[in-house]
């Protein structure tokens, strides 16, 4: 077990990074620019800002370690995560592509007990219970036209397990390289796999409006910097299925940046949803989380 005070300062850290990490889909949706124009640039610029506090030995250290693979697939991971899930958004309900990503830590729980032999206690399942039943209230109560298909269900589905494997991958490196480095490596070859993508679609290379502008500095200062940054620096403290349990929150949150920004009511049943899941996190989090490897 970690120290009372050192338990309180992961827990607060944590918090910023899944509020932080919350704001992505409100931004996005007001800048109205175009996402892999937008994805591009968002990690790129958020790259070489990092690259600036990067020391050149350990940029070596990632050539002499043979970490330069891992960065690139951790990069790649992470871009087919963020663009898996945008295509499900945009191909089936917003409450299908929800409940079926709300399904990763499952298997982030299974991913950790198959490779690394950490099998989840009882109140991790009797917490995920709870904060998977918030996400069940939002999906039988909200009232959506939108289409459900096969493709889309499935694009939700793969992209919860890639940002599984994605932790995965960002664990082993992060036993070898501090959290500058490694995002600065990581978030590089994710903009790369953006630009890839861009070569072959009909999105400008540029975003076209100063509003679209404005929307790429909003998600590298929260969702990159304070909302993936600090998520990643706690991979050193924290067991990865936790880390993954907050991610159930984020739709409650953006629904409350929707009430914020664009004045969006908030539902009866909203409110029941945050509670269940507040609740399931407080379970998980009241106890002392136990030490992971140091950095």
């Amino acid at each position: 077990m970690i120290s009372a005070r050192s338990h309180s300062k992961t827990i607060a850290l944590y918090l910023v990074a899944i509020i932080a990490l919350s704001t992505s889909a409100p931004i996005i949706r007001w800048s109205e620019g175009p996402p892999l124009t937008m994805g591009f640039w968002r990690l790129l610029l958020a790259s070489t800002g990092l690259f600036c506090f990067v020391r050149r030995e350990n940029l070596k250290n990632i050539l002499q370690k043979n970490l330069l693979f891992w960065s690139a697939l951790t990069g790649f991971l992470f871009f087919l995560h963020l663009w898996t899930f945008f295509k499900s958004a945009q191909t089936t309900a917003t409450s299908h592509c929800m409940l079926l990503f709300a399904t990763n830590p499952i298997w982030t729980a299974i991913l950790s007990a198959l490779i690394h032999k950490d099998r989840p206690n009882l109140r991790f399942w009797l917490a995920f219970l709870f904060a998977f039943s918030g996400i069940l209230i939002l999906f039988f109560t909200q009232n959506s036209s939108a289409a459900v298909t096969l493709q889309g269900d499935f694009l939700a589905l793969l992209t919860a397990v890639l940002f599984s494997f994605y932790l995965l991958t960002a664990h082993k490196i992060r036993r070898h390289l501090d959290n500058f480095t490694f995002t600065a490596c990581v978030y590089l070859f994710t903009a790369l796999s953006f630009g890839a993508v861009l070569l072959f679609s009909s999105e400008p290379w540029l975003p076209p409006t100063q509003k679209s502008w404005l929307g790429v500095a909003g998600t590298i200062i929260f969702p990159t910097f304070l909302g993936h940054a600090i998520f990643t620096a706690l991979i050193s403290r924290m067991k990865l299925y936790h880390m993954s349990m907050g991610k159930l929150a984020e739709p409650l949150i953006a629904s409350f940046f929707a009430w914020l920004i664009f004045s969006e009511s908030v539902a009866t049943s909203t409110w029941f949803a945050f509670a269940f899941t507040i609740t399931g996190l407080f379970i998980l989090f009241s106890q002392k989380i136990e030490s992971v490897e140091p950095e």
